[in-house]
């Protein structure tokens, strides 16, 4: 049945910044925007998970038909966190 409606969708993200100039938190700070709110977003205005998440997590991902896409959306940031690289 077809109803003529829209969907959307709200996110809430907390946002993140480069600890320093430093390419490598600028790099963290990209990669937990792309966790945070790429991981929802992107696949619904591109149709594809952000490339980050793409070379990290490859075929464990599941794949997207393109039918897949939100008639408007909202993102509610609240937080800001400071992202910096660190190797465990």
């Amino acid at each position: 049945a077809s109803q003529n409606g829209l969907i959307g969708i709200t996110l809430n993200c907390h946002w993140f910044v480069p600890f320093s100039n430093d390419t490598l938190d600028h790099q963290a700070s990209q990669r937990a925007l792309d966790f945070m709110f790429g991981w929802f977003m992107q696949p619904l205005t591109t149709g594809n998970y952000p490339e980050t998440m793409q070379s990290l997590l490859g075929s464990r991902l599941p794949n997207f038909t393109g039918a897949i896409q939100a008639t408007y959306w909202i993102l509610t940031e609240l937080t800001t966190s400071i992202a910096i690289f660190i190797i465990f």
